[in-house]
């Protein structure tokens, strides 16, 4: 089986959120995660990624999905340029931030990692500790 070499790979982690947001792209909030099974079935076929982007819902109330994602990365010696989250920054957990860093951990070339937090008029105001 030939392997792809995605320059951009965007992944839904869950469709779950902590806002109720009437712009939303997205759609109705669901209660569904990723499994383990479709981010190996993906990995498994998957030669490179240049720009990794993971999204949800919210991509904060699923951290086992993303330290899921880093160790297998990690297993299949998979390169990762670079990595981009996108949050609403409503609920930062210890594990949110450590499953984060296992990600970056393993980025290689790091010039375009970044956190989009929303900090828009419409969304819930968001702790300034967040």
């Amino acid at each position: 089986m030939s392997k792809i070499y995605f320059t951009s790979l965007v992944i839904e982690l869950t469709r779950r959120c902590n806002m109720h947001c009437a712009h939303c792209m997205r759609g109705e909030a669901e209660n569904a995660d990723i499994s383990n099974e479709v981010i190996d079935k993906l990995l498994e076929m998957t030669e490179g990624i240049g720009d990794l982007t993971i999204t949800g819902g919210e991509v904060a109330l699923n951290p086992g999905a993303i330290r899921y994602l880093a160790k297998r990365i990690n297993e299949l010696n998979i390169p990762l340029d670079n990595l981009y989250v996108v949050t609403n920054g409503k609920e930062v957990t210890n594990e949110f931030i450590s499953a984060l860093f296992d990600l970056f951990l393993l980025t290689q070339d790091g010039e375009i990692n970044g956190i989009a937090l929303s900090q828009d008029r419409f969304h819930e105001e968001i702790p300034e500790e967040n």
